[in-house]
Formats: structure tokens, sequence, C-alpha cells
């Protein structure tokens, strides 16, 4: 079940704009930070 997206299109589902994406980027670290 090998995807052939790279594994940033995880982390960003949606990049609109670089909204989304830097929204999910700051979760996304927030989440490492608690981790």
């Amino acid at each position: 079940m090998a995807s052939p997206l790279p594994p940033s299109r995880t982390v960003y589902p949606a990049p609109r704009r670089g909204e989304m994406h830097l929204k999910t980027f700051r979760s996304y670290l927030q989440a490492r930070r608690l981790n």
C-alpha cells in the first residue's frame, strides 16, 4: 500500500494558499514538542 505521494502530503493535506499549510504545520510542531 505504498502511496506515490510524498510524506509531506500527510503533514499538509490541504496547502491552501499556504494558510492551511501554516496552520497544520504549527499544529504538527506543537504536537511534536509535546511528545
